[in-house]
């Protein structure tokens, strides 16, 4: 009987042995994959990328983010940390940001691996999250942008919280694990871009499932409710820390400058004038400047920098969203608000405290002329778009297409072998190349030739998420309502899988929406519907999954 046990044991660990090899070879080759790929790096760019990349060399040396200024705490904090993390630590940024994407996706192995009994399987379905081919799109993962780790953060969220509500009511230690991997990497998530909270369905409809189920079932124990208590708590806490470094260092209490009430009241009060312009690039026109000069004391202190050279420069920098010269001074959505901050500090510098109060006093005067009529006004802060105007109507519905289809077939992502250059002056060309510890090729320089290894692979992997994908993402979907249908109740799978569609189309409607309010640049390009995708193939696995455990 021992000898037949023994036999029993070994041939169940040998193929999990071998499954275990095999998991761990395909993530190797994924970041071997990518280990000679380029950074591209465009400068300068004091509100983009150079920012980041200055951002994190003062972390680097101590200094948090530098000496402060109106764009210093500007945008989310996060990217900044995890650059200078990743320079600490002597790995290149794409290398960085491949083994994040990695581990977030084996971590779908490592949750659903005795739920549904996987075997072979595994293989296949970890390589289909594996190869997201918008984690090897230049643009989205190699350019230094906020999209570089964001596919692998949101992939993190959504695993995170699976394992956490699977785990909930079963094992109070490994709950508790998942707990403190998702309110770190939630976190880490929210605060790297400003539209996170697209991700909230998926949150909500867990954790609402998971209650009712736990009550209806009568679990809800104490350790049931500190393990689903502990990323919150987790979140706020290090929100918390994150808010009052900014306040040690700059005086400001918040965890970036746009979340502060006084920064983000003002804001909204000018998104809620009403457009007088047909271009939907320009949020505010100059027409309306010379009105708000004359309605708010406090606007009337930026016309100098808005009418002079600091106006005709964020004019030049529109030209190539909204064609118009630089002379008329028509400023582009997106750089509007850039131009406001850097109109602002040059009236209260040096005194962030002035700053604040200056916002404010901005925002109760043109609140007020709206309530008097001087200027016409909406009631939400969205720059007079409506649903209910058909032109609003038509350029949304079309963004909204657009943006669904580069999400979904990622046609417009590139793909390639082919090397990009970057651009800028030579001095700070080596920062962005200290900084990232990447290949950075500027003009001049030999195109590299790739292995046959990798050219291939690339061509395989663009010709099965653009021919194939699409077949397999209608096919799932059909399935996973047929399945709903002839069952008519839903367990928790179904429920997580509905609640990633949610977030998904919540995730193309910010983009087309911000397409649509007048922002100078174009939404359905890879870096901006990418969010998605990693959560449509989560679907696609989780419904495979589903399907092969009924047989």
């Amino acid at each position: 009987m021992e000898k037949i046990r023994l036999a029993q044991k070994k041939t169940t660990i040998v193929p999990r042995v071998l499954l275990i090899i095999i998991i761990v070879a395909l993530s190797i080759f994924r970041v071997w994959l990518i280990k000679d790929r380029e950074i591209v790096a465009i400068t300068p760019t004091p509100h983009d990328m150079q920012l980041y990349i200055t951002n994190a060399q003062s972390l680097v040396q101590g200094m948090w983010f530098g000496s402060y200024n109106e764009r210093i705490i500007a945008r989310g904090p996060i990217f900044p940390i995890l650059i200078a993390g990743a320079y600490l630590f002597h790995i290149p940024l794409g290398i960085a940001n491949t083994i994040c994407y990695v581990f977030a996706a084996l971590l779908c192995v490592f949750i659903l691996y005795k739920k549904f009994s996987l075997t072979w399987i595994a293989i296949p379905l970890y390589a289909l999250l594996l190869f997201n081919p918008f984690v090897l799109d230049h643009e989205t993962s190699f350019q230094i942008t906020r999209s570089t780790f964001y596919s692998a953060l949101i992939l993190g969220v959504a695993l995170s919280i699976l394992g956490l509500l699977i785990t909930a009511e079963k094992s109070y230690k490994r709950a508790l694990m998942f707990s403190v991997v998702f309110g770190s990497v939630f976190f880490l998530f929210w605060y790297y871009r400003e539209e996170g909270f697209f991700i909230l369905p998926l949150v909500g409809i867990g954790y609402g499932y998971s209650v009712w189920h736990a009550w209806i079932n009568k679990k809800l124990s104490k350790a049931y409710i500190v393990v689903l208590c502990v990323p919150i708590l987790l979140f706020i806490f290090l929100a918390q820390i994150l808010s009052f470094i900014n306040y040690a260092q700059y005086g400001i209490y918040t965890t970036r400058e746009y979340s502060h009430p006084s920064y983000a009241a003002a804001f909204a009060a000018l998104q809620r004038i009403h457009p007088d312009s047909g271009n939907p690039l320009i949020p505010i026109t100059k027409h309306q400047r010379m009105i708000l000069y004359q309605v708010s004391p406090s606007f009337a202190k930026l016309q100098p920098f808005l009418e002079g050279e600091g106006g005709e420069n964020w004019a030049e920098n529109s030209i190539v969203w909204t064609g118009i010269p630089k002379e008329e001074k028509e400023i582009a959505g997106g750089a509007f608000y850039f131009a406001i901050r850097s109109a602002v500090w040059s009236v209260t510098s040096p005194s962030q405290s002035a700053e604040q109060k200056f916002f404010e006093n901005l925002t109760k005067e043109i609140n007020g002329a709206c309530a008097k009529k001087y200027i016409p006004c909406g009631i939400l802060p969205l720059s007079g778009f409506s649903l209910l105007n058909h032109q609003d109507r038509v350029l949304f519905m079309n963004n909204f297409v657009n943006t669904v289809q580069t999400g979904v077939l990622a046609d417009k992502i590139d793909i390639s072998t082919v090397a990009k250059y970057s651009k800028g002056p030579k001095d700070q060309i080596e920062l962005f190349r200290k900084m990232t510890n990447g290949i950075i090729l500027t003009t001049g320089q030999p195109q590299p030739t790739p292995s046959p290894v990798t050219k291939n692979s690339y061509l395989f992997i663009s010709w099965w998420y653009r021919s194939v994908m699409p077949w397999i993402f209608l096919l799932t979907i059909i399935h996973y309502f047929y399945r709903l249908i002839r069952h008519g109740s839903l367990q928790l799978y179904d429920w997580y899988q509905a609640s990633l569609v949610f977030s998904s189309l919540l995730f193309y409607v910010i983009v087309a929406i911000f397409g649509t309010l007048k922002a100078p640049t174009n939404t359905t390009a890879g870096s901006f519907t990418s969010g998605a995708y990693g959560l449509l193939l989560l679907f696609v696995v989780v419904e495979i999954l589903s399907f092969i455990k009924k047989k």
